[in-house]
């Protein structure tokens, strides 16, 4: 538990996670990506010191962990931003939060848990309990590849609800390959997931309603009608705020492609792993990323758009879509580490 007592405050700030990256992904527009997500994450910090909320982030604080170290720069640019909180943030561990299947001292939240910057929630359980409008609110969670529990009757005998925070692929609306179905949590009233990069309508199983805000940040193209917002409990109900964003952020040059964010089903209807063979056209995409694509994505994206069309197209084995992605991912690594 964060804390032997309750936390006083006027509610709980759910933010989707932010994703922050040093470098500009997909088709975004963005001057200075970095800028943009730091501005969206103060703006929301100021109006919770402003309303006494507690800021609760549902996982993916930082995008770049599993594929390379955040830079010292963008490290110490987050630090003072959690300066604005009233109240210390609390985060749930996401995917891109850790290298490994549990967070360790070669993650960067790690070091913010180590540092006392934020509440880190890397082990699945009771966290925190709030009075919040004077009730008794109980907070949990589930970090990425951590169990959702079944039944929590008990962790939190004096509170008068209890919210579950998670960062699972969940079967919102129909099922699809990695998701698990939402199953009723007795003793718990809501469940607030993150890594799943859209909102999803609330869907009810037995006393839990399970929902899933979305990120704050729109990463890819698959997300261009998501409306990045905020959601606040602090009266019995979620109120949604819209987080201040561009309309126009992504650079729509070419086709549009499939969508790519987690829990999202391609338009086609076929599923995301579709791939096909490997052949020159691949180094020849590679040696144009290294050549041209960097200076349209940072991250490569629009040169990935190309290898999965390609993949489709030809239908490729598992096998060889693991050993082209495997160069590609080494190929954008390199460029990034060399990258003035």
């Amino acid at each position: 538990m964060i804390s032997d007592t309750p936390i006083h405050c006027g509610g709980l700030m759910f933010i989707g996670d932010p994703h922050l990256d040093d470098a500009k992904p997909g088709r975004r527009r963005d001057e200075d990506f970095t800028s943009t997500i730091l501005g969206k994450l103060e703006f929301l910090f100021d109006y919770c010191t402003e309303h006494d909320l507690v800021p609760v982030i549902l996982g993916d604080i930082f995008e770049p962990e599993n594929k390379v170290r955040v830079s010292n720069s963008l490290l110490n640019r987050f630090v003072r931003a959690t300066d604005r909180s009233k109240h210390k943030i609390i985060t749930n561990v996401g995917n891109h939060d850790k290298k490994h299947d549990i967070l360790t001292d070669d993650d960067t939240l790690m070091t913010l848990k180590n540092t006392r910057v934020l509440h880190v929630l890397d082990e699945a359980g009771p966290a925190a309990e709030f009075i919040i409008n004077g009730k008794r609110i109980g907070l949990g969670a589930s970090p990425y590849g951590q169990a959702i529990p079944t039944d929590i009757t008990g962790m939190f005998p004096e509170a008068t609800s209890v919210v579950w925070i998670t960062h699972h692929d969940l079967a919102f609306e129909s099922p699809y390959p990695g998701s698990q179905p939402v199953h009723a949590v007795r003793g718990c009233n809501l469940v607030v997931n993150g890594h799943m990069h859209l909102y999803k309508n609330p869907v009810k199983t037995g006393q839990t309603t399970w929902f899933n805000p979305g990120n704050v940040t729109r990463q890819y193209i698959d997300a261009i009608e998501h409306v990045p917002a905020v959601y606040m409990l602090r009266t019995g109900q979620l109120e949604r705020m819209v987080v201040p964003h561009a309309q126009s952020i992504f650079d729509l040059t070419g086709k549009l492609i499939d969508p790519v964010s987690p829990g999202e089903v391609p338009k086609n209807g076929k599923p995301a792993s579709g791939y096909g063979d490997i052949d020159t056209d691949f180094v020849a995409m590679l040696a144009a990323e290294d050549s041209l694509e960097m200076k349209r994505s940072d991250d490569g994206s629009i040169l990935k758009e190309e290898i999965d069309q390609k993949f489709e197209r030809d239908q490729t084995s598992e096998d060889i879509k693991g050993l082209v992605m495997h160069l590609f991912d080494k190929t954008i690594e390199k460029a990034r580490e060399v990258a003035p």
